[in-house]
């Protein structure tokens, strides 16, 4: 036996207490030790759905801070975009969750012999009205394009580019100044770059041309919620593709700053109803924005599945997450080792595991896999996060922040709760039962 419990464990070294989408590229396989709780299995529903074109409308994913919102959309992206190997994997990981039918449906949309692109973009705080927002879509849109090697659909921008360079006032527009941006190219040359250009040459070109237009405040030129749509429907033309589907995550500003001009917003996430475009948005709860019986709010919600996809750990989502990051070591003997120790600690709390599973709504295989943590210490480390608004993030960071270093944890937060005297170490033998069996008793 070991003088330690770390020992017996391999604490996940790469464990992240938020995860976005540059987390996920940096750790491209962070994306599978995501927990398939309940409300992610119905999200999942939902977009096959919706891609299935069973149901003509968008997603709309919310939630609370800390329940994971942004890893639950990013495992949802690579899901649809790895190969069935790398899918059947993970299904597999979780297959008292995952069932096989859902794996042979979200397949089948995969497999349908068409391409299936998936944009992200995260943050909305900087758009205030529908040039703003179309201009980001079509940009997001004509990386992931170029991202997979995808023709640009970039017809009806350029004729649009073209038309408005060949007006005779544009020429006293395009001072020296602004023509330094095109290498010192003159009006002329620009037109006939237009003409001529393909491939990734044209999309620089008309990268360049749409980042005038909004800095310089074209009204003309600024992409519009129609010509926006056109564009759309071409790419999708053109490269025969399967749907498009767009995931915005922390979309919450947008109706913060827009709540009062959301018919843009509208005509596009109306674009499912008749073509394979989704608007997939996270958001916290908005609805405090729009007045009881707002017409304009009604209409957007009517162009989205309902009810909205809500995110929520369940009530003993803190243990079981708390459980997955406590990996066994790999090697047999240490873990035959623990799984006698394991059982002794397991015998020696029946008392606390009946109190702990009436207050958690858990069951003893979550708690005995959390062991050494004690089942008290471990309901106190779930109070605890909540009190600081992070859910049970906080108590895996505690976890891997400690580093099982004799399982000692100092609680020096500001969080006023009985924890701190109570809790000065979470095992066994070095904090007093007596007093966390009591407090359990008060919550």
């Amino acid at each position: 036996m070991f003088d330690k419990y770390r020992d017996y464990f391999d604490i996940d070294p790469e464990y992240f207490p938020q995860v976005n989408k540059e987390l996920i590229e940096e750790n491209p396989e962070l994306w599978k030790k995501f927990y398939p709780h309940e409300t992610f299995v119905k999200m999942l529903k939902d977009i096959i759905s919706i891609l299935s074109r069973k149901q003509k409308v968008s997603l709309w994913v919310e939630g609370a801070y800390g329940t994971g919102k942004s890893h639950a959309v990013l495992t949802m992206k690579k899901l649809l975009e790895v190969s069935e190997e790398e899918t059947r994997e993970y299904f597999d990981r979780f297959s008292n969750i995952l069932s096989n039918d859902l794996f042979n449906s979200l397949q089948q949309i995969k497999n349908s012999g068409k391409k299936l692109l998936t944009v992200h973009r995260y943050g909305s705080s900087n758009i205030n009205g529908d040039a703003d927002l179309c201009f980001l879509i079509q940009k997001s849109i004509a990386q992931a394009l170029e991202e997979n090697g995808l023709k640009g659909g970039d017809n009806v921008l350029r004729n649009k580019w073209i038309e408005y360079l060949q007006q005779d006032w544009v020429k006293h527009f395009f001072t020296e100044e602004r023509l330094e941006r095109f290498g010192g190219d003159d009006i002329s040359q620009i037109i006939e770059n237009l003409q001529e250009f393909e491939g990734d040459a044209l999309q620089s070109l008309m990268s360049q041309l749409m980042d005038l237009a909004k800095q310089e405040r074209l009204p003309d030129l600024q992409m519009t919620t129609d010509n926006l749509i056109a564009w759309i429907e071409e790419i999708i033309k053109i490269n025969d593709l399967k749907a498009i589907a767009f995931i915005w995550d922390e979309f919450t500003e947008f109706f913060k700053n827009n709540a009062r001009h959301l018919t843009g917003f509208q005509q596009i996430v109306d674009l499912s109803s008749r073509m394979p475009f989704y608007m997939i948005i996270v958001t916290h709860n908005v609805t405090h924005i729009f007045p009881e019986g707002d017409k304009d709010w009604k209409k957007i919600m009517d162009r989205f599945i309902n009810p909205i996809c809500n995110i929520e750990l369940p009530e003993n989502m803190a243990f079981k997450l708390m459980g997955q990051a406590m990996q066994e070591s790999r090697d047999e003997e240490v873990r035959e080792d623990w799984h006698d120790t394991r059982d002794s600690l397991y015998e020696r709390t029946h008392e606390s595991r009946v109190l702990v599973k009436k207050k958690a709504n858990i069951d003893d295989t979550t708690l005995k896999s959390i062991l050494p943590i004690h089942p008290y210490a471990a309901l106190l480390l779930k109070l605890h996060s909540i009190q600081i608004k992070e859910a049970c993030l906080t108590s895996l960071r505690m976890i891997v922040v400690m580093k099982f270093k004799d399982f000692s944890i100092l609680l020096i937060t500001t969080v006023q709760t009985m924890i701190i005297p109570i809790l000065p170490s979470i095992c066994f033998g070095t904090f007093s039962m007596k007093k966390a069996r009591n407090f359990c008793h008060t919550i």
